[in-house]
């Protein structure tokens, strides 16, 4: 018995062995919509990425002109490495993933379409909508994104898409009878627009729904004041609504 413990603990100690067994505990390729599934397709679809540069801005943003120039960075939602909501991506779509249901998905703020190219593989089926005041970078980088195997089934439908407005009657227009499934707000991370911006959404949500507001730490008071019925939670800069 002694015999086989010293062997077995020599085994367990041996690098190459633990090496090779935190390799096999990691299946590949990841089961689509788990933790590791959406940082490798947020990297498969571009390293994270600054600089990118600002062609449009609302009237009613507050910020100063200077502000409001500065470059955006995007590419960065899903890895520890920066941002880190992974976690609860996976957890809040996980009902959705297996309901395999076509939904009715909406972000805002798409900036190059990396959100949007991951929500089609995750959705291949589904109404994917891209809302924001700046096309541009987007529409420039669609054909690229197609190239690595985004939108294989639809392209999504991109609008222009003011945070600061009350779009509750655009939305209307856009949305015709369906209901959004799905909303992220990874836009204007102020609270004045990010309010605006639910206020629109709400009356369009459907029965089962899931909305989540990135890059904001501290707009959940307000959500959870003004939509008491609904369930928000808070995981610092990420805040999570459902029913």
């Amino acid at each position: 018995m002694a015999r086989n413990l010293k062997l077995k603990v020599r085994h367990d100690t041996d690098p190459v062995v633990r090496a090779l067994s935190r390799m096999s505990a990691h299946v590949w390729p990841p089961t689509p919509g788990s933790r590791r599934w959406l940082v490798h397709t947020e990297l498969k679809y571009g390293d994270p990425i600054s600089r990118i540069p600002i062609h449009a801005v609302s009237d009613q943003d507050p910020r100063t002109a200077t502000a409001k120039k500065k470059a955006q960075c995007g590419g960065d939602r899903m890895s520890s490495r920066y941002h880190g909501y992974a976690p609860m991506y996976a957890q809040y779509l996980a009902p959705f993933i297996r309901a395999n249901k076509e939904v009715t998905l909406a972000e805002v703020g798409i900036l190059q379409g990396t959100g949007l190219a991951i929500w089609s593989e995750l959705f291949p089926r589904s109404r994917l909508l891209g809302l924001d005041i700046d096309l541009v970078n987007a529409r420039r980088n669609l054909d690229a994104l197609r190239a690595k195997g985004a939108f294989r089934h639809a392209d999504p439908e991109l609008h222009q898409f003011d945070q600061f407005l009350d779009n509750t009657t655009y939305l209307e227009s856009i949305l015709q009878s369906n209901k959004l499934n799905i909303v992220i707000d990874d836009g204007v991370h102020l609270d004045e627009a990010i309010l605006a911006t639910l206020a629109s959404a709400a009356p369009h949500l459907a029965e089962s729904f899931v909305y989540f507001i990135e890059d904001n730490d501290h707009v959940y008071p307000s959500v959870k004041a003004q939509y008491p019925s609904w369930n928000v939670e808070s995981f610092g800069e990420m805040t999570v609504i459902t029913p």
